[in-house]
């Protein structure tokens, strides 16, 4: 029987179903921005999911000897744990780049290059910008800008009402959590105070990516008219945080839970806001917000 280590080796499980909910959030807010839904083509989501996989092989294959150096990684890495050799990493990664590539070019042109883009801005991430932490972590904030506007992209080829600084907020959201878990895990072992917090924003990089983070946050709420999804998500946001401070992470590895977290904020978020669209009490209260 294939064990679970194998079946994510090849699948990358979390990854499929965190970018495929990062396609729906895309989806979602082109409802909500223009009360419009058009028919999502079958094969531009696996088209994305399976195309950005691939990556996942290359950096495993680009990082097999630093990785080695790593104990932590043996829990996550398959290459590492015998879960996959290098071989069939190469053949998985052919595999899902042109698949994948193949069917988002199917399902649309602008779409496929949009795709063939994320791919490239990854390359980058991944051969040249590791060692460079401000490109770094601006390079995932336009990734995941692009990733979340290809559920927009798989039904629209207008960029009508588009919530562009909307999407500069989830795209630094998201940069920005990458950057704190990145050089900031070490203080999951350590009891929250507010001397860490101090020291931690001392640092400009990351009191430069907070800031920029909340400046697109406010600035979203004041011009676009889905004030109470804005809202909700930022409170889901918020207990979703929180709530890693009651996880277990000594059973689950922290990178697992990172990536769980990410999840659970994704599916909350895209449930209420399809929820808020649809119930007439949570309508009328969006309605009372734009007055203020």
């Amino acid at each position: 029987m294939i064990s679970y280590g194998r079946i994510e080796a090849i699948f990358h499980p979390l990854y499929l179903i965190k970018n495929f909910l990062a396609f729906l959030l895309g989806v979602v807010i082109l409802f909500v921005s223009t009360g419009k839904i058009g028919s999502i083509p079958l094969f531009a989501p696996v088209g994305f999911v399976f195309a950005y996989n691939s990556v996942y092989f290359i950096n495993d294959l680009k990082d097999f000897e630093e990785d080695k150096l790593d104990v932590h990684k043996f829990k996550t890495k398959p290459l590492l744990n015998g879960h996959l050799n290098k071989n069939e990493a190469k053949a998985l990664c052919l595999f899902y780049l042109i698949t994948g590539l193949m069917l988002s070019f199917y399902s649309g042109i602008l779409f496929g290059f949009s795709v063939l883009i994320l791919l490239i801005l990854n390359m980058i991430h991944t051969f040249f910008l590791k060692s460079l932490c401000f490109p770094l972590i601006l390079n995932i904030a336009i990734m995941q800008i692009l990733k979340i506007s290809l559920g927009w992209l798989s039904i629209s080829n207008s960029f009508e009402n588009f919530p562009f600084y909307f999407m500069i907020f989830l795209g630094l959201l998201y940069s920005t959590s990458y950057l704190f878990y990145k050089r900031e895990r070490g203080i999951v072992d350590i009891k929250p105070n507010k001397k860490i917090l101090m020291t931690m924003f001392k640092k400009p990089i990351n009191s430069f990516f907070s800031v920029a983070t909340i400046l697109s946050f406010v600035t979203s709420f004041l011009l676009y008219t889905f004030r109470l999804h804005i809202i909700v998500m930022f409170l889901i946001i918020i207990a979703f945080v929180f709530s890693v401070k009651f996880t277990n992470v000594k059973r689950i590895s922290l990178y697992r839970t990172y990536q769980i977290l990410i999840i659970n904020v994704y599916a909350s978020v895209i449930v209420s806001f399809f929820l808020m669209s649809y119930i007439p009490e949570l309508i009328a209260l969006n309605k009372l917000l734009l007055l203020i």
